[in-house]
C-alpha cells in the first residue's frame, strides 16, 4: 500500500519545510538571547597601573531580584516571538511554505477529482448491473411463468385423463320387439331401449328420450335440439343413478301419424318412406358440472317391400331391422 502511494514527494517536501522552519526559529532565538559584548579598541592595551587599579577597585555585584527580572523579560520576549512567527520568519521560508501549501492543495484537488470520477464510474457500473439483473430477473420470471403454465396444462391434461378414465360413459342399445305396423291413420313400432354405464363411476340423474320419425331431416333436427339443451343444463334434474356394468332396459311404443308419413315422403328425394328412431340420454357426473348426453339416430330398413303405398300392412320382426350404420355422439 505504501509502495503505491503517490504522495511521497509531497510528504518529503513538507518534512523539509518543517525542518527549515525549526532551524530558522532556533537561529533567531539564539541571536536574540545572546547579550551584546563590547569590543575593545585594537590599539588600546591595558597598562599595569590600570590593571592594578581595576583589581583593587571593588566592583559591586547585581542583586538577585534584578537577575530574575532579566530572565523573565527574556522568556516573555521569546514567547512574543513565537506568537508572531510569520513576522519574524524570513521571507524565503514563508514563500516556500506557501508553495508547498499550493502544491498540496493542487494534489488534494486532483485526488478529489479522481475520486469523483471513480464514483461516477461506479454509479454507472451499478446502474448497468442493475439493468442487467433486471433483464435477467424478467427473463427468469417469464421462464417461471411459462413453466407454471405448462405445469397447469399438464395438471389439466392429467385431470382430464383421469376424468375420462374414471367418469361414467352411457351407451344405448335398441331392439325391435314388435313388427312395424302400418294402418290407415298411423305407423307404430315397439322397441326395447337398454342403457348401460360402461364407465368406472356412477352416472347420476340418468334419463332417456326416444322419438320415432319417418323423415331423416326431422330426426336430425330433433337430435340437434336435444344436444343443444344439454349445453345450457347445469345438471339433469330428473332420472336415476346408473351404476357401472348394470344395464337398464325399458320398452317403448312409438307412433307416427299418417300426415307425418305423407310429409316425410314428400321431403324425400326418391319419395320413399324412411322410418328413423332418434334417442338422447341425459346424465350427470358425480363431480357435478353441466349435463352430459349420448345421442344417436337409427334408420329402420324394410326387407323385400316397396315404400308405404297407403294400404294397411304388417311385417314380421324378421323382415325389418336397423341399418348397420350407427350415427351416435356422446359427451
Amino acid at each position: 500500500m505504501l509502495r503505491n502511494w503517490k504522495a511521497w514527494p509531497l510528504a518529503i517536501g513538507f518534512v523539509i519545510a518543517l525542518v527549515g522552519f525549526s532551524l530558522s526559529q532556533e537561529a533567531q532565538s539564539n541571536q536574540q538571547s545572546r547579550p551584546p559584548q563590547p569590543s575593545a579598541p585594537e590599539n588600546q592595551q591595558p597598562t599595569k597601573q590600570d590593571s592594578e587599579s581595576q583589581f583593587l577597585a571593588t566592583t559591586p555585584s547585581k542583586p538577585v531580584g534584578e537577575e530574575k527580572r532579566a530572565d523573565d523579560e527574556q522568556s516573555s520576549a521569546g514567547k512574543e516571538w513565537r506568537e508572531s512567527l510569520i513576522e519574524h520568519a524570513p521571507d524565503w521560508s514563508v514563500a516556500f511554505f506557501t508553495f508547498v501549501l499550493c502544491v498540496f492543495t493542487g494534489l488534494l484537488w486532483r485526488s478529489t477529482n479522481k475520486l469523483w470520477l471513480a464514483g461516477e464510474k461506479q454509479m454507472k457500473l451499478i446502474q448497468d448491473n442493475a439493468a442487467l439483473q433486471s433483464a435477467d430477473m424478467q427473463a427468469s420470471i417469464k421462464v417461471a411463468e411459462d413453466a407454471a403454465k405448462a405445469a397447469n396444462r399438464s395438471a389439466e391434461v392429467a385431470e382430464r385423463t383421469m376424468v375420462l378414465n374414471d367418469r361414467p360413459w352411457v351407451g344405448v342399445e335398441l331392439q325391435i320387439l314388435r313388427p312395424l305396423v302400418f294402418t290407415a291413420d298411423d305407423c307404430s313400432i315397439k322397441l326395447d331401449v337398454t342403457i348401460t354405464n360402461h364407465g368406472r363411476s356412477p352416472a347420476i340423474r340418468t334419463e332417456a328420450y326416444v322419438e320415432f320419425f319417418v323423415s331423416t331431416r326431422r330426426a336430425v333436427e330433433w337430435r340437434a335440439k336435444m344436444e343443444d339443451n344439454s349445453r345450457y343444463m347445469v345438471a339433469n334434474m330428473f332420472g336415476q343413478t346408473l351404476f357401472p356394468a348394470v344395464p337398464r332396459p325399458k320398452k317403448w311404443s312409438l307412433t307416427v301419424s299418417r300426415d307425418d308419413i305423407s310429409a316425410g315422403m314428400a321431403e324425400d328425394e326418391e319419395n320413399r318412406l324412411r322410418p328413423v328412431v332418434a334417442y338422447c340420454v341425459y346424465y350427470s357426473l358425480p363431480t357435478g358440472g353441466r349435463a352430459r348426453y349420448t345421442s344417436g339416430i337409427r334408420e329402420i330398413f324394410r326387407i323385400g317391400h316397396e315404400p308405404f303405398d297407403g294400404k294397411p300392412a304388417t311385417f314380421t320382426d324378421r323382415e325389418i331391422r336397423f341399418l348397420d350404420m350407427v350415427t351416435e355422439d356422446a359427451t
